[in-house]
């Protein structure tokens, strides 16, 4: 509904529902019924079931997106002959909705930035969808996120991609997606694509919102073992020192300046994580 209430028109969006074949029958009964209502609504509707035990591949956001991507390739974009560069993807979890204006504000970054094709657009997420359901401490943690991410917009050389964001599909199909055996695959597709191009790749943010869900559980403290899983899985983001450091060493294409700064940064900030509470 909130892809159908934005402004961008309708008849120009490919919307690639990625499903999971391990969530089983009760998986697929949902996305049946999001199809039926809303299949017709938009120039393509897709469903993508991505199988499991895939040899090589962690169960994942990215291993998902990695093969949704392909099939949309596979079975929408190449039959109609689709340039890669005139696409933009959007990858987006499950709770996330966009406001009106978002996808016109990012046509316009993207139509306006220098090098498109090098570059990923990072919206600031907001956690409102259900703010007022989510117990005080939920409150603070999701109002704690947005302030650090508002912050980081102003910063561009110091963020990644982070939860929902876009990019252009060329670049997805030259450097073969997203990783699919990482669990952080959000960063992860921000430090492959730098790797991939030489460093020749940053991030422009787009000072716009999307909305997802604040931690919320069936009780109080269920609500805080989701919040402390939540965070235990966005810490695991820390995977992407090794990678960058060890792609460093084998890339000789980026200047020294640029692995130091950004080794530095990568470090640093999983380390202040991990001790400033303390």
């Amino acid at each position: 509904r909130a892809l159908l209430e934005s402004d961008y028109p309708k008849e120009r969006m490919i919307v690639d529902l990625a499903t999971e074949k391990r969530a089983g029958q009760a998986a697929k009964e949902v996305s049946g019924a999001i199809s039926k209502e809303y299949g017709d609504k938009f120039f393509k509707f897709l469903i993508t079931e991505h199988p499991e035990n895939i040899n090589g591949e962690i169960a994942g956001k990215g291993s998902n997106e990695s093969w949704a991507g392909k099939r949309a390739k596979e079975a929408i974009i190449d039959p109609l002959k689709i340039a890669y560069e005139n696409i933009i993807a959007s990858s987006f979890d499950i709770d996330a909705q966009v406001y009106p204006k978002y996808f016109s504000c990012l046509t316009y970054h993207y139509l306006t930035s220098p090098n498109p094709v090098r570059s990923s657009f990072q919206p600031i997420p907001l956690y409102f969808n259900n703010f007022y359901e989510a117990p005080f401490f939920s409150r603070v943690v999701s109002s704690s996120n947005v302030f650090w991410q508002m912050m980081q917009q102003q910063r561009p050389e110091k963020i990644t991609t982070y939860s929902s964001h876009s990019m252009n599909f060329k670049t997805l199909v030259e450097m073969d997606f997203w990783q699919t055996n990482v669990v952080s695959e959000d960063a992860g597709v921000f430090w492959k694509a730098f790797l991939f191009y030489g460093g020749d790749y940053q991030i422009i943010p787009i000072h716009y919102p999307v909305s997802m869900d604040s931690c919320v559980g069936g009780s109080t403290w269920q609500t805080i073992v989701n919040q402390y899983k939540q965070q235990r899985r966005w810490a695991w983001g820390s995977e992407g020192i090794p990678y960058l450091i060890f792609g460093f060493l084998k890339n000789k294409k980026i200047p020294f300046h640029k692995k130091f700064n950004y080794a530095f940064l990568l470090i640093e900030s999983f380390w202040a994580w991990g001790t400033n509470a303390l």
